[in-house]
């Protein structure tokens, strides 16, 4: 089975939080939660970390995009 995922942001890019834009984070991964049956990720959460180094998971809706940073791999 081939599992379908594109997120809209990439690790590296700078976030923030919807209900607090003020705060920075760096998106670090992605925890995938649901797939269906054809293979496609329905639901999946950033794993984000601060300038602290604490790592949260918020869902998309949560998130925007604040920069995005080119990844060269």
């Amino acid at each position: 089975m081939t599992i379908v995922f594109e997120p809209n942001w990439n690790i590296g890019d700078i976030v923030a939080l919807r209900i607090k834009p003020e705060t920075k984070y760096v998106v670090e991964g992605y925890s995938l939660k649901q797939i269906n049956i054809n293979g496609e990720v329905t639901f999946w959460r950033y794993m984000l970390y601060n300038s602290e180094g604490a790592e949260f998971f918020y869902s998309e809706q949560d998130v925007l995009l604040i920069e995005r940073v080119q990844n060269n791999i």
